[in-house]
């Protein structure tokens, strides 16, 4: 599996034009006195790929959560450095999956409040199909490109106004992007292996 460092990867898509939420690295309270408003809402997420843990016979995994600045400011010791980011208020959320040249787009619309939409019940969960401005999958390709990819997925929020680029997984997981919508991806995928065997 091709690794990608997420900080490298935030800094390119904001060249590109990409909007990011506002983003911090902390490893202590004192780390964050450059943040001028406390009033503003922020999530906390690893800032690197995680691998699942497994603690007798228990899988444990990592997700993004809300934090409030007091539960980070109130913290005597110091801690592993994290990644802090404005919450973004959306009106959905985007996963794009992109494979060679091609790209396909899912909206997912949360109707539990719930920030990461993996730790959700399937009912709370509802799923269109999505067509992404030409901009956006001109700067996904540039993307994709930069960091030597053939696929992935990409998450995005979308405002009212604005498409926030979250991050990049290098693995290509399609079934999340494939079946709600019908997609058949799966048959893509074998096309292109039949393709290039042939070729060969």
């Amino acid at each position: 599996m091709k690794e990608v460092n997420k900080l490298k990867v935030l800094h390119f898509t904001k060249q590109l034009g990409f909007k990011i939420p506002g983003s911090q690295i902390f490893s202590s309270p004192k780390d964050l006195e450059c943040i001028e408003s406390s009033d503003r809402r922020y999530i906390t997420k690893a800032i690197s790929e995680m691998q699942p843990v497994f603690v007798d016979d228990t899988l444990y995994l990592n997700y993004t959560r809300d934090i409030l600045m007091e539960e980070i400011l109130e913290k005597e010791q110091r801690i592993i450095p994290t990644l802090l980011q404005e919450k973004i208020h959306k009106e959905y959320e985007i996963r794009v999956f992109f494979f060679d040249e091609k790209i396909w787009a899912i909206v997912t619309f949360d109707l539990s409040g719930n920030t990461d939409v993996r730790n959700m019940k399937t009912s709370d969960k509802k799923y269109i199909p999505y067509k992404l401005p030409s901009f956006v999958n001109e700067k996904i390709i540039a993307l994709k490109n930069e960091l030597g990819l053939n696929c992935g997925t990409i998450d995005f929020l979308k405002t009212k106004n604005d498409y926030y680029f979250l991050e990049i997984n290098p693995v290509g997981q399609f079934g999340m992007v494939s079946k709600p919508c019908n997609y058949y991806l799966e048959e893509q995928m074998s096309l292109y292996i039949l393709k290039n065997h042939e070729k060969k």
